[in-house]
């Protein structure tokens, strides 16, 4: 037994202490080396953003297990666990909305409406995802900006995931004049839609009359395309469309507006426009 500074310590303690560093580092070094085994496992066999939440799980889960191993050395381990539940009963009302982000991530992880690198519209937002959390999820924006949304948010946005399925179909509208020969417009666009190399053959591409709008017969292009082309394709079928309407002769109308002024209204115009 040693008094310094009026502190009594015993051999026993100093065992005691030594036994808990020991505990400690060994749980540090499992801990990782588990955790980090998980990862490499889950990351083949299920996927990245669910292999990085696992690896943090099991790390933190094995910590825990050592640390309060360490605790339990020098207080009796039901009172440790009393204190813990204590703790997290009161960690738990002060955190809600992180435990709701917490749950919701998990959800998502189970649900998956998206995977690191697809391309989403949240509620509006678009943009890659970068980074799936337990408590929130990260995406870089098409205009490159970063960011961090809530995972409760994400898990009741709407989602919609622009890059899950392989191929996507483009729906273009075009209008004709009224004078022109409808039959031969459709044949026109067919005909550039069958020329495109960027558009897939099956499902089959279609041009359907729409509708009768206020200044033009409006069709409907539709076409499949790789998702990897989709703008290419956009920009290239209206191009082509455009330059075979015009080749043919067939009018692309704009609206057209009649401004009418009331009595007297040019006369006073052109006076005021003489004064000045």
């Amino acid at each position: 037994m040693v008094t310094i500074a009026g502190i009594t310590i015993t051999f026993a303690n100093v065992e005691k202490g030594i036994t808990a560093l020991l505990i400690l580092i060994l749980g540090y070094i499992i801990s990782r080396v588990v955790a980090n085994l998980s990862e490499r496992v889950v990351r083949k066999e299920i996927n990245p953003h669910i292999a990085k939440v696992t690896r943090n799980f099991i790390f933190y889960t094995f910590m825990g297990i050592a640390i309060i191993t360490a605790i339990s050395l020098f207080i009796p381990i039901t009172t440790v666990l009393a204190a813990a539940g204590i703790a997290g009963i009161a960690i738990g009302m002060a955190a809600q909305k992180s435990l709701s982000n917490m749950i919701s991530g998990i959800f998502l992880l189970a649900d998956q409406p998206f995977e690191i690198g697809d391309a989403v519209d949240i509620d509006g937002i678009g943009g890659v995802v970068l980074d799936v959390g337990l408590f929130s999820t990260r995406i870089r924006t098409f205009d490159n900006k970063y960011l961090r949304i809530p995972n409760d948010a994400v898990a009741n946005a709407k989602i919609i995931n622009l890059t899950r399925f392989r191929i996507r179909r483009l729906s273009i509208i075009v209008g004709i004049a009224y004078k022109e020969d409808i039959v031969k417009a459709l044949e026109i666009i067919k005909k550039v839609l069958n020329d495109n190399e960027k558009v897939l053959a099956y499902p089959e591409p279609q041009v359907i009359v729409k509708e009768l709008g206020d200044s033009a017969v409006n069709f409907e292009v539709r076409a499949w395309v790789d998702i990897r082309e989709l703008w290419d394709a956009h920009t290239e079928i209206i191009r082509d469309i455009k330059k075979a309407l015009d080749e043919a002769g067939i009018e692309i109308p704009f609206p057209h507006r009649t401004i009418y002024f009331g009595e007297g209204e040019i006369e006073r115009i052109s006076k005021l426009k003489d004064k000045n």
